[in-house]
């Protein structure tokens, strides 16, 4: 499995994050619409997390599972058209 993220890299990566931020998992529902766009929000200025082609969830605890081997983060999107995903693409 080259080239995926292992525990060790995850938490070597995570011990620099604030210990209070929470965790979000976006996922992008519909990628030939994927963007990256003005966001008054955002501390840059622009962001991909608000737009209807992705979906962001804080991650619960019961959502980090072992699985074969693998810790598998896993999340069900509350908003997904199959319709317009096809027609995008």
């Amino acid at each position: 499995m080259e080239g995926y993220t292992t525990v060790r890299e995850l938490i070597h990566q995570l011990v620099d994050m604030p210990p209070d931020a929470h965790v979000q998992i976006a996922v992008v529902k519909y990628p030939e619409e994927f963007a990256i766009r003005q966001d008054e929000t955002s501390e840059s200025g622009a962001s991909w997390l608000n737009g209807t082609d992705t979906e962001c969830h804080i991650l619960e605890a019961d959502e980090i599972t072992l699985q074969n081997g693998i810790v598998t983060i896993a999340v069900e999107l509350e908003d997904y058209d199959a319709q317009r995903h096809f027609a995008g693409g």
